[in-house]
């Protein structure tokens, strides 16, 4: 495909992504892995929304799912190595993400209880969780798990609107929930068993409570110190470095790349990449126009998660809109090619920007194509 061409096929794909999406933002939930979208322009110190449903990639489906299972089997013995088992290995699974931050995700709340868990579903969830601490006194994973639990207990009564909708007995239970977050999280502080999962969850206990930056920087420098790889550390210590929870303009910028450059290797760039993931939702639509200086290092991270640990239908969307702004057409081509028909509206927005995209590089492909044989013929 000529040059000429596939520039101007990445000017009109992305002119007709605009259109399409004008007026259209997403913004971050309360954490890292919990997304949310807007109908409008983004603001970027409003509070998070409720989700639309994302593209599931099936591997980490199924991971929930055998989880799920022993936990509502009550099946502790299991969990508890299973979690030793990933925490040792650092275990991931296609895409990059790590086993170890799947399973707390399924231990941290209700699930099949819908978006709004009611306070019975909550109570079985606590008590479950109590069982196996008595039971497994010594062992990290469940009193950090419920640690998380009643952070997102908290947060539903707050509910997520902004700070003057929020009721007066809103903000009393939010605080008194998260406080009970932290002194179950102080208990786990003091085991023998160690785990960076407790450290995220000292970060998102600390940014609701308001802690200082100071304590949370230290919690973040002892997560880090413990497993530098452990992306979903760094993305939540991005998280609390927008201007809404008290940071400046280009803090988390300037953080992803210091974080890349420290661990170094393909391990730095897959943080780097894991980083601006979770930020670009945020941003909406302008995301990446903003930020197309760091393309390059975000291909270079999604070909490290896809050379070490294979890719995923999320990734590979992702990797598809970067290698877009990098104007790498021919790896755009390729991925274009692999997404098929999983396309990932997390990541697009609506499904038909994809396929405006699939379309303008297949017409400038069949184009280049008749040209050459145009050519061939003209020599004749």
């Amino acid at each position: 495909m000529s040059t000429v061409k596939v520039k101007f096929c990445i000017l009109l794909a992305l002119g007709l992504i605009v259109v399409t999406n004008q007026g259209c933002a997403l913004m971050l939930k309360r954490s890292g892995a919990q997304i949310a979208r807007a109908a409008a322009p983004p603001n970027r110190n409003a509070p998070p929304v409720p989700s639309a449903k994302p593209l599931v990639d099936k591997t980490m489906n199924d991971y929930q799912q055998t989880v799920f299972d022993h936990f509502q089997q009550e099946d502790f013995s299991w969990l508890a190595a299973e979690a030793a088992r990933v925490r040792a290995m650092k275990a991931r699974l296609p895409g990059g993400y790590w086993k170890l931050r799947t399973l707390y995700g399924i231990l941290e709340s209700p699930k099949g209880a819908g978006d709004q868990p009611s306070d019975q579903h909550w109570q079985r969830h606590f008590a479950r969780l109590e069982s196996w601490i008595s039971q497994q006194p010594d062992s990290i994973t469940p009193r950090v798990a419920l640690a998380l639990s009643w952070t997102w207990y908290g947060w539903q009564a707050r509910g997520d609107g902004v700070a003057s909708t929020v009721t007066e007995e809103g903000w009393v239970r939010f605080k008194e929930r998260l406080e009970k977050a932290s002194g179950i999280l102080d208990q786990a502080r003091h085991l023998n068993e160690r785990c960076p999962q407790f450290y995220l969850a000292a970060l998102t206990i600390g940014r609701g409570l308001g802690w200082s930056r100071t304590i949370l920087d230290q919690y973040f420098a002892e997560g880090a110190a413990l497993e530098p790889t452990y992306n979903p550390l760094y993305q939540e210590r991005a998280f609390f470095l927008l201007p809404r929870w008290g940071g400046h303009e280009g803090d988390w910028e300037r953080f992803a790349e210091s974080s890349a450059q420290a661990i170094g290797g393909q391990q730095g760039d897959i943080v780097f990449f894991t980083i601006y993931s979770t930020m670009m939702p945020y941003y909406g639509i302008d995301f990446m126009p903003e930020h197309k200086q760091a393309a390059p290092r975000l291909m270079a991270g999604f070909r490290a998660i896809d050379e070490l640990y294979g890719s995923s239908a999320h990734r590979l969307n992702e990797a598809c809109l970067f290698s877009f702004f990098a104007e790498d057409p021919k790896a755009t081509v390729e991925l274009i090619d692999r997404i098929g028909k999983d396309v990932d509206p997390e990541v697009w927005r609506i499904p038909g920007n994809f396929e405006t995209l699939r379309e303008s590089f297949q017409k400038a492909k069949n184009a280049d194509a008749g040209a050459r044989q145009r050519g061939g013929a003209d020599k004749r």
